[in-house]
């Protein structure tokens, strides 16, 4: 009985002692497990500590270091421009292959096999090893070896190598943990990337903006000042660091481009508003060519807008010397060309009957005095315009429209245009010349009917805005490019016409005498227009009652 009952107390501690073996094994791969996922999860903490590229290299070859007993590391990244392998860090080595430039064209060695495959390479011997195409690398004695392959957003970046110098088995587990720490730090490395190439971009987008001569400014969705570069600093007064983050409005911006910035932002188009005007600024008078653009992401959505000024103020002294010259010029050329016209009108009459060589000659003649008298009488208008226009009518925009209108509508018929008027019953009258500003608005439809393709549609809308009545002239020829819109209104500025464009060039004055009359008024041109979508000349004119008060 006795020896039954110590049978089986045996049998009871045999199994005890086996269960006790187990949980002990079982307590010791816990453990482990535990282990590597604290490594590995340290590695994600140093390496996501910062996005500085540099510092996550090295933060992340130490952190190999400490989860795995080897004596060196490394980490390589693909060169996607030059489709080489980098080694990008070290740590440990016997040679600084980094200052080296250990670089593996694609295709060539161990390290592309481990990318190409996207698999776990370990290797022995390395001295031997035909796999190894980098020469100095087999010299360098390392006796054992693992790449692992990086990955980020699904592709491989890199390599995470672990090196010893000594003969060295690695444990599955730590190959486990290798791979998973080299996924880690190719998230880690990726991020950095992502965060230098953007760093760097920006840092060269500003030092282009600090570097130009032009005023620059941005604003973002919400009217808030996100770019203000240094040469906006130094003309307005206003440091950026105080003004970015600002709304544009409640700064001490010159008026005339806070009311540009809000009629771009409130039309919430895709065109371009191109105007000049004259401001009192820390460093005196300027006269600023301004264009107001809007600033689209990649799928064409606007993303804010963009205000770029050039100050013309010496190329407004300049035009206003040359005009001097010309005018007196222009004085002096009367008497001639009279006399020259008459001249050949005797020649044309004693000819009798010219035959249609001759009668082709004096056409030439006759349009060339033609085209020479109407440069006087511009040169001429542009020296009664700036001596004052009187301002003494009470002035309906929309009457005079229509009679610009009447006027143009045989010249339109002629090339199958269709002219549309939009003036509402009733608006509020400006003070001005009804000559003047009759004439003004016939530059601005004789330009657009002149520019309009045949068959196309011109457009005129007066309207009243706040304070102002506004007439805009709508065409949809060929559109203006961005870099020549500034420059419209200056005096003897011509666009440059491509190759499959044959409207005749004028003298450069039209534009140029229609700002003048407005300037004279009170107002303000402007122009919206995109390369291909045809182009919108408008002016604005103070309403009557303002003026009144303001003179009061």
């Amino acid at each position: 009985m006795s020896q039954k009952i110590s049978a089986q107390s045996r049998e009871s501690i045999g199994i005890v002692e086996r269960l006790t073996e187990q949980n002990q094994r079982l307590a010791e791969e816990v453990k482990r497990r535990i282990d590597q996922l604290a490594a590995i999860n340290s590695v994600a903490t140093v390496v996501g500590q910062s996005l500085d590229l540099e510092v996550t290299l090295q933060s992340a070859l130490s952190a190999v270091m400490d989860v795995i007993n080897v004596e060196a590391t490394g980490i390589s990244l693909i060169d996607e421009v030059n489709k080489e392998l980098v080694l990008r860090a070290q740590r440990g080595w016997k040679r600084d292959f980094v200052t080296m430039g250990m670089r593996m064209p694609m295709g060539h060695g161990l390290s592309w096999h481990v990318i190409e495959h996207d698999e776990l390479v370990v290797t022995g011997d390395v001295s031997a090893d035909s796999r190894i195409k980098h020469q100095a690398f087999q010299e360098e004695g390392v006796q054992a070896q693992a790449l692992a392959p990086m990955h980020a957003r699904g592709r491989v970046i890199g390599i995470l190598s672990a090196l010893s110098y000594e003969p060295y088995i690695f444990a599955e587990e730590e190959l486990s943990v290798l791979c998973a720490i080299a996924d880690q730090v190719g998230m880690a490395l990726d991020n950095a990337c992502l965060f230098s190439d953007v760093v760097s971009k920006e840092n060269r987008f500003r030092a282009i903006l600090d570097c130009t001569a032009d005023t620059i400014l941005a604003v973002d969705m919400d009217c808030n000042i996100c770019s203000f570069n240094h040469t906006a600093e130094s003309l307005f007064g206003l440091e950026a660091d105080h003004v970015l983050g600002c709304r544009f409005d409640r700064l001490r911006l010159p008026e005339p481009l806070v009311r540009g910035l809000s009629e771009a932002i409130e039309r919430k188009d895709q065109t371009s508003l191109a105007f000049e005007f004259a401001c009192e600024v820390p460093a005196g008078e300027h006269i600023l060519s301004c264009s107001i653009s809007p600033v689209l992401d990649a799928a064409g959505m606007s993303q804010g807008w963009v205000a770029v000024m050039g100050d013309i103020t010496h190329l407004r002294a300049l035009d206003q010397l040359k005009t001097q010259v010309i005018q007196t010029a222009a004085h002096d050329l009367r008497s001639p060309l009279a006399a020259t016209r008459g001249a050949i009108s005797l020649l044309h009459d004693a000819f009798g009957k010219p035959d249609e060589r001759q009668e082709k000659v004096f056409r030439v003649a006759f349009e060339g005095l033609k085209q020479t008298h109407q440069l006087v009488d511009n040169l001429l208008n542009i020296e009664r315009i700036e001596a004052g226009v009187m301002l003494d009518s009470h002035v309906e925009l929309g009457r005079l429209a229509k009679r610009v209108i009447k006027d143009q509508r045989a010249t339109a018929t002629r090339r199958e245009q269709k002219l549309i008027i939009d003036v509402p019953s009733r608006l509020p009258t400006v003070r001005g010349s009804d000559i003047w500003l009759e004439r003004a608005i016939a530059n601005y439809v004789g330009n657009a009917i002149k520019y309009t393709s045949r068959g196309g549609t011109v457009r005129l809308v007066v309207w009243r805005e706040h304070d102002e009545v506004l007439l805009e002239v709508e065409d949809d020829g060929p559109g203006i490019p961005l870099d020549a819109q500034g420059r419209l209104f200056e005096r003897f500025y011509r666009v440059p016409q491509s190759a499959e464009n044959d409207v005749m060039q004028g003298s450069g004055l039209g534009l140029a005498i229609v700002k003048l009359i407005i300037a004279q008024h009170g107002g303000r041109v402007y122009v919206r227009s995109q390369p291909g979508q045809g182009s919108t000349f408008g002016f604005a004119l103070p309403v009557m009652n303002i003026i009144e008060a303001k003179s009061s």
